[in-house]
């Protein structure tokens, strides 16, 4: 069946045919940059390539999808085998691995979890990278309950990128195993737990609370000597959000998972802020933000997937669907309606790639065009297309660059290289190929 955005652009065949063009060109650079073993010039280390966000996991989903468009599918079929062989070999070669999704075991247990599902030769590797990652797994839970005891929580505990989150998101795939469905429960129960908000003094004081220790940057341990609470969907609390509500979409319920939903619910309403085009919020709050009910007058729109309105709106928008609840829904539709509105130089991201881009806030426009139907949605998503393709340059080592800082990247990955772009583009020109998104907790 063929999506109304879809019909917009064969309707439009020139732009049809620049998608195809831009995508195929990107898979042309990234084949050859591979097949000639250059990716030794790029991963300097072993960790490096078996990431999801520019590592072999990642650029094998994107080869994976690209074969919906490209008739030398066995030719892609051998890139694949090869990249997941040097994946392999690279886990192999590594001392210590973490569990998480996008730079540990769960990045490629994912990757070839996609993969098969069309391949049935990788069933059997997809079964051994799942026993392995679910007889580890008991440690990081219960590390992260300890540190969650003693107030001493770290953003790698349970966020998106590196924590249990993100892991838990690969769980609900795998939810017909009942030792996967066990160890997602677990996860939920310290989800549960971590978004309890406690009266101290009189002050509500969320459970998330990361210390001045535990914050990555020396920037943000300047800014924050009291530390902070993260509002962004890749290291902060929507993630959590995004997660548990979606494993109730699924009927994965334990006890106190709907009042969880509603405390985090009800804390980005609390704090979100509102200019004339409609809601946004912070990427941070302080101690003392939190103490004093009172959101400092700098904060500034932003609109990127990692820790912008989009990640944010899109989790209140699945809250709401999984608790029927229409007040998070009609949060997030504003939040969207607003991004429509709001000038572009208003929008504060300037890279072409997912992460802090344009593809990331174009997808996120995209899943919500498929959830509400808004039409005003379906436009963007054109219009974006549109200016999204305009970043491909020819002479850019992998068509697209990544802008971080004012500074060009050329960088092959999902997270903040061409393949995430391409891949964005690709799900929206052949939604078939559209089941990957999970890895950004937006569906």
């Amino acid at each position: 069946m063929i999506s109304d955005v879809e019909e917009s652009i064969i309707k439009q065949s020139y732009l049809s045919e620049r998608i195809t063009h831009t995508i195929e060109n990107v898979g042309d650079k990234l084949r050859n940059f591979y097949e000639n073993e250059m990716e030794k010039t790029l991963y300097k280390h072993e960790l490096d390539s078996i990431s999801l966000s520019e590592g072999y996991p990642g650029i094998c989903i994107f080869f994976q999808k690209l074969k919906s468009l490209n008739n030398k599918e066995n030719d892609i079929d051998l890139i694949i085998y090869e990249l997941i062989q040097r994946n392999l070999s690279n886990l192999e070669a590594t001392n210590s691995v973490s569990s998480s999704l996008w730079s540990g075991l769960t990045a490629t247990a994912v990757a070839i979890k996609i993969i098969a599902k069309n391949d049935h030769n990788y069933k059997t590797l997809s079964l051994q990278l799942d026993d392995l990652l679910l007889n580890n797994l008991d440690e990081k839970i219960r590390t992260a309950e300890d540190n969650l005891r003693n107030k001493n929580i770290r953003m790698q505990d349970y966020d998106v990128i590196e924590g249990l989150t993100g892991i838990g998101r690969y769980l609900l795939m795998c939810k017909k195993d009942k030792k996967a469905k066990v160890m997602l429960e677990k996860i939920l129960k310290y989800l549960v737990n971590l978004s309890k908000i406690d009266s101290i003094d009189n002050v509500s004081m969320p459970n998330w609370h990361i210390n001045m220790h535990n914050q990555f940057l020396e920037e943000d341990k300047n800014l924050y000597p009291n530390g902070n609470f993260n509002l962004g969907i890749s290291h902060g609390i929507a993630g959590p959000l995004s997660l548990l509500s979606r494993c109730l979409n699924y009927n994965i319920e334990v006890k106190g998972q709907r009042e969880a939903i509603h405390n985090i619910c009800s804390w980005y309403i609390k704090y979100k802020k509102e200019d004339k085009f409609g809601p946004y919020w912070p990427l941070r709050l302080s101690l003392e933000e939190i103490a004093q009910d009172n959101i400092s007058k700098s904060v500034r729109n932003y609109e990127a997937w990692c820790y912008g309105i989009p990640g944010v709106a899109r989790a209140l928008w699945l809250a709401g669907e999984s608790l029927h609840e229409p007040t998070y829904s009609e949060v997030a539709v504003q939040a969207f309606s607003g991004m429509v509105n709001r000038p572009q130089k208003d929008q504060n991201i300037a890279s072409p790639t997912f992460c802090h881009g344009r593809a990331g806030l174009l997808y996120c426009f995209y899943r919500m065009y498929l959830s509400t139907g808004n039409e005003s949605f379906k436009h963007t998503v054109v219009q974006m297309i549109k200016e999204t393709i305009e970043f491909f340059d020819e002479n850019e080592f992998f068509g697209f660059y990544d802008l971080d800082k004012k500074e060009k990247k050329a960088n092959p990955g999902i997270l903040t290289g061409a393949a995430g772009i391409a891949l964005v583009l690709l799900s929206i020109l052949k939604p078939s190929t559209d089941d990957w998104g999970l890895i950004f907790l937006i569906e």
